[in-house]
């Protein structure tokens, strides 16, 4: 595995050449291969909409249900989809073009836009426990109606956009749920402990995200970030990422599929040398769908 402060270290000097080496338009995923969708080609005639739907204990957060309808009516594969915005601001909609996208594309795919918390409840606490606990009620609220909307209850992809991204490697990589597919990861973060390897403007949103202050208990921020809590266990892994962005490095992605690849686990690494932190939406839908494959 890459030695992370050996990258920061050098990161002025080596930057450039590091990620135009590691750029590329495609990339193989490495590791064995996981189970299939049976009936995402399936297509679909049209869609079902179900919008400002609560589901967990806050009432006041939302998620949007578009499911497909199928001739086969087999149960619909479901992407739970997360926005960014730093962890404290941001809201569903943003990732509408993503779900109009893939809405066209006429697959057996119900597509689940969530809402989740920006802020505590209480004036104490992890704010990322909560965000994961939101995840976790999402994933039993669609369970409990699976029959409802004809979706599957296992076999989920969860995708997430720059700190949505984030949530969503947690999420796969600590809940234990063995519904899990696969995570598709845009612009993620994926190590909170090292400040450095972090844009500035994130270092106050990060430590209200953990609770913390940079210099104090350390381990949260380790146990807060993709990169030390990924183990042989976690699920089929995308990480996208633009050479572009300037709030956070693909390096960020590198060294998580260096540790991933060294546990076995499926991952692609991609890096486009023409987008920046806000990933087009018609690239997050392709990685999406990529993600069945």
């Amino acid at each position: 595995m890459i030695d992370v402060l050996s990258i920061f270290s050098n990161c002025k000097r080596f930057s450039i050449i590091f990620l135009v080496v590691l750029s590329c338009s495609s990339c193989n995923l490495i590791g064995v291969e996981a189970e299939k969708s049976d009936h995402l080609n399936d297509i679909s005639k049209g869609y079902n909409y179900a919008l400002e739907v609560a589901y967990g204990k806050n009432s006041n957060i939302k998620m949007d249900i578009h499911t497909p309808q199928t001739l086969e009516g087999n149960p619909a594969e479901v992407i739970i989809l997360l926005h960014g915005g730093g962890w404290t601001t941001g809201e569903k909609r943003f990732l509408k073009p993503t779900v109009d996208i893939l809405i066209g594309q006429r697959r057996n795919l119900a597509i689940i836009n969530m809402d989740y918390h920006l802020k505590l409840d209480s004036t104490k606490g992890n704010l990322l426990q909560t965000q994961l606990a939101d995840l976790a009620e999402a994933f039993a609220f669609l369970r409990q109606n699976a029959e409802k909307y004809n979706i599957r209850k296992d076999n989920f992809r969860i995708f997430g956009i720059s700190a949505g991204a984030h949530i969503a490697l947690m999420y796969a990589y600590t809940s234990g749920d063995a519904g899990i597919g696969a995570v598709v990861a845009g612009s993620a973060p994926t190590d909170l402990a090292i400040k450095e390897m972090l844009d500035r403007s994130l270092w106050t949103r990060v430590e209200k995200l953990t609770g913390k202050k940079y210099g104090q208990a350390e381990n949260v921020f380790k146990e807060d970030s993709p990169l030390y809590v990924a183990s042989a266990r976690s699920p089929k892994t995308y990480l996208i990422y633009g050479l572009r962005d300037s709030l956070v490095s693909p390096i960020q992605g590198k060294v998580l599929a260096d540790k991933l690849q060294l546990l076995n686990v499926p991952t692609l690494l991609n890096i486009l040398n023409d987008e920046d932190h806000n990933l087009s939406p018609q690239r997050t839908a392709f990685y999406i769908l990529r993600s069945y494959e």
